[in-house]
């Protein structure tokens, strides 16, 4: 054979083994197995009193975590923390809390505010790049006025709703919450903030994730007692009740509404419900068909249970005993009634919840009716004018039928 021929044949070895190895390389390979079985995003926005320095009360969570993680709570799960603080406002970071402390995954220079859609949707997007995992759960924590849906997208004269940065303008509504948790693959959604536990709030949210956690009430400006809490949100099959029934029970335990508030902070009251949000529907169409009966308006409205009674707006009423407000309701002794559909439907949504006997904070009133939900109770059709009420879904769906 001629050398020619011979590098000829070479040639064209190497070029039939190229080739070969090139399709090898575009055959599609099974992912790795992700073996994190929870990632838990707290959202802390802390731009406020919550982060004064005179309170620091994201400061002592944050140790609770901690606290949590050395104990072994987080298992393999991860936790990361948004922490926008009051003292460093400018710099606000993701974090990991591990075992051995605090990890700095990023630094942010926001040229929006936290309680945007912008950067909720940065922050969700870098932390499951951080830290990828087969289940996902949020926690929201900072200031919160429930079903107002006046932030940062849908202006008013008094905006509010989830978050609290530096200013009251700055905050986000339940609209744009809705936005952002869409699709985002969360498991469980925990309000570590006041009055979110409102029926408004939860049918907005009701594909967001299966599972919501919140207040119908205040809660004590300590929050979330995370090193007895963690445990349940931190596995692959989170306990959303046990964690709901563990926070409750930290603050009926130290419940004492004559305690000094400076010797126990921890006295004077809380509520807190597990809800299980694919059953929203239901509810909603049996509260439709309540008010589409024209049982409503009431007339005895000052009996009715609130849980924020000095704003003397009716803006968080306890669901259950508004219902039994409204004539006839619960029908001729013996039959299924309208009221028995609605006691099941809700059974169906709200899977514990639990409150102290009162609550002795800036709203001080007792408790005698709590069924884990709230709503807000209008005197007139000209009432859903107020915080953008009828851009909700609730009001679309089910309060229109009121009047």
């Amino acid at each position: 054979m001629k050398p020619l021929t011979r590098l000829y044949i070479l040639l064209l070895s190497v070029i039939l083994s190229a080739i070969i190895s090139g399709c090898q390389s575009d055959t599609p390979r099974p992912a790795p197995e992700n073996t994190t079985p929870r990632t838990v995003l707290v959202y802390m926005i802390a731009n406020n009193n919550l982060g004064y320095a005179s309170a620091h009360f994201d400061l002592n969570d944050i140790a609770e975590m901690e606290i949590a993680a050395r104990n072994g709570a987080l298992g393999t799960s991860r936790l990361i923390v948004f922490h926008h603080s009051y003292t460093d406002a400018a710099s606000p970071r993701l974090i990991e809390i591990t075992a051995q402390g605090q990890k700095v995954l990023k630094t942010y220079t926001l040229d929006k505010t936290s309680a945007s859609e912008e950067v909720m949707n940065r922050v969700i997007a870098d932390t499951k790049q951080f830290a990828p995992a087969r289940k996902y759960g949020i926690i929201l924590w900072s200031h919160a006025s429930g079903w107002w849906n006046t932030g940062v997208d849908l202006h008013a004269k008094s905006p509010r709703s989830f978050g609290y940065d530096n200013s009251p303008s700055n905050t986000m509504s339940i609209t744009s919450l809705k936005n952002v948790l869409t699709g985002k693959d969360f498991d469980f959604i925990y309000f570590d903030c006041c009055f979110m536990a409102t029926v408004e709030v939860a049918y907005e949210l009701r594909k967001c994730a299966e599972w919501m956690i919140a207040s119908s009430a205040e809660l004590p400006a300590n929050g979330t007692p995370y090193h007895l809490v963690l445990p349940y949100l931190m596995k692959e099959g989170a306990d959303c009740s046990q964690a709901a029934r563990t926070t409750f029970e930290y603050y009926n335990d130290r419940y004492n509404p004559s305690a000094s508030p400076r010797e126990n902070p921890d006295a004077f009251g809380c509520t807190f419900s597990a809800l299980y949000l694919p059953n929203m529907e239901r509810l909603a169409e049996c509260i439709k068909g309540i008010y589409a009966s024209k049982k409503y308006p009431v007339t005895e409205y000052a009996t009715i249970q609130q849980f924020a009674p000095q704003t003397g707006r009716w803006d968080y009423c306890d669901l259950d005993d508004f219902i039994c407000h409204m004539d006839g309701i619960k029908g001729v002794a013996g039959e299924w009634s309208s009221y028995d559909w609605f006691e099941s439907a809700l059974s169906d949504v709200v899977r514990g919840h639990g409150s102290t006997p009162g609550i002795h904070l800036q709203n001080t009133f007792t408790v005698n009716s709590h069924c884990g939900l709230t709503t807000f109770v209008p005197r007139s059709p000209d009432d859903f004018d107020r915080y953008n009420y009828r851009a909700l879904a609730w009001y679309r769906v089910v309060a229109s039928h009121m009047f």
